[in-house]
């Protein structure tokens, strides 16, 4: 309130009608809104206009002052201002410690003890002396039995004898024999060939010192049998080199007998009948596949009437092959043509321990096959009538190539190895038999 309004107060009607117009304000502002459809046409809750405070009544005659006292001072407005707010007293609170409790004690129960029992009174009646001594003798007796004397009175454990071993010789010849499989390979090949009826003399030379090593190692290992077996075996061989010319019936004979003996011994060295029987068989079919005109029916029905060894190609005649084939002469003649070859290229064949003439043979064909593989690799890209003519001749000569390769790789013993080749694609072929070149080297080097 402004000085004017203290120095100049409003009469009592002027004030009364202050009064009633903040009544009216106040009971508006407490009514709920009104909806008004004002202007425009919009409708809606009717907000009324913030509310005015009321001003503050004053009394109607001026409060005393003091004379003194100027008119708008600190201590004149302080007359006329409210009287402070009294606050009640808050009670005070009370604050109890707490009080500990005691524990409660736990009853632990107390094991009472048992009432002791009074033995029984001895019965009046004691045992007989006849009755005891028998329960006694019983009791004594099944003591002994059931129970072992004390080691103190058992006196010393018998010892029995060592046993004699019977198989150490038996195992000494088995590993005499793993070691002797390898050292012996060259034997097994001309016995092979000798077999076969084709083998050359020149194998005398190859297989005798390998025979003398292997007789004395026999001889320091006290394998009596197979040092006689080695030395009869090599007296052959020595006996069969002193004559010039071919190997005869009877030096043939002489040998196979003695190496025969030297198989009963030592079985897992010098047994010829799985390695034979399958060189026999890869080599007889790689020569009939190179005969021209040859097919599968043939080569099946020749092996069928008997005609798939070297014991009876090497005697049989073109017109015995065509009559008891069934087949054509002109093919049973290439047939014995192509055995023929054969036999006469083994027995001109030079033999050494290395197989030095096998290796170069088979590293020969092997770039024939592969400039063979480069040319009908280019003449497969061209379409032209005479790119695919020469592409079919090309294929077979690359055929034929492979399978003079196989025939040098059973005649080596490889067999397993041949097959594999089979298998596997052109280029991979190369890939295996130039890895096999550079493993016999070695492998043969140290023989």
């Amino acid at each position: 309130m402004s000085i004017l309004s203290r120095l100049f107060p409003k009469t009592q009607a002027e004030g009364g009608a202050d009064a009633q117009k903040a009544d009216e304000e106040s009971n508006a502002a407490k009514s709920p809104p009104k909806f008004d459809e004002g202007r425009n046409g919009v409708t809606g809750p009717f907000v009324p206009a913030r509310p005015v405070a009321p001003a503050l009544a004053l009394p109607l005659t001026a409060p005393a002052r003091s004379p003194t006292t100027p008119v708008g001072s600190v201590a004149n407005a302080a007359s006329i201002a409210r009287p402070p707010r009294a606050v009640p007293a808050r009670e005070p609170i009370e604050v109890r410690a707490a009080v500990p409790r005691a524990p409660t004690p736990i009853a632990v129960p107390v094991p009472q003890a048992r009432p002791m029992v009074a033995p029984a009174p001895p019965s009046a009646s004691p045992v007989p002396p006849v009755k005891a001594a028998a329960v006694n003798a019983a009791v004594v007796a099944r003591t002994s039995t059931a129970l072992p004397a004390p080691r103190s009175l058992q006196g010393s454990p018998k010892t029995s004898p060592t046993p004699v071993l019977t198989n150490d010789l038996s195992e000494v010849q088995a590993l005499f024999g793993k070691l002797a499989a390898n050292h012996v390979r060259p034997v097994r090949d001309f016995m092979i060939e000798l077999k076969w009826g084709h083998a050359s003399r020149q194998w005398l030379s190859v297989c005798e010192p390998a025979v003398t090593s292997l007789h004395g190692a026999a001889e320091k290992l006290e394998l009596t049998g197979l040092s006689g077996a080695l030395a009869r075996f090599g007296a052959a061989l020595r006996s069969a080199a002193g004559t010039a010319g071919a190997l005869d019936d009877a030096q043939r004979q002489e040998i196979v007998t003695r190496y025969e003996a030297l198989v009963r011994l030592m079985p897992e060295a010098f047994s010829l009948d799985a390695e034979g029987s399958q060189r026999e068989t890869a080599i007889v079919t790689c020569l009939l596949l190179q005969v021209p005109g040859m097919q599968k029916w043939v080569i099946d029905r020749l092996s069928r009437v008997g005609l798939s060894g070297f014991g009876t190609l090497f005697l049989a005649k073109a017109e015995d092959v065509a009559a008891t084939a069934g087949i054509d002469e002109e093919l049973a003649w290439r047939i014995v043509d192509k055995v023929q070859e054969h036999r006469l290229e083994v027995q001109t064949r030079v033999v050494d321990t290395a197989r030095a003439h096998e290796r170069k043979r088979v590293e020969a064909l092997l770039g024939q096959l592969s400039r063979q593989h480069a040319e009908f690799e280019a003449v497969s890209a061209m379409w032209s009538p005479e790119a695919m003519q020469r592409k079919n001749e090309v294929r077979r000569e690359r055929e034929l190539t492979l399978l003079e390769i196989n025939v040098m790789l059973a005649c080596l013993g490889e067999v397993s190895r041949m097959r594999e080749i089979e298998r596997l694609p052109f280029e991979r072929k190369l890939v295996m038999l130039r890895s096999f070149l550079s493993e016999a080297g070695s492998q043969y080097a140290a023989m």
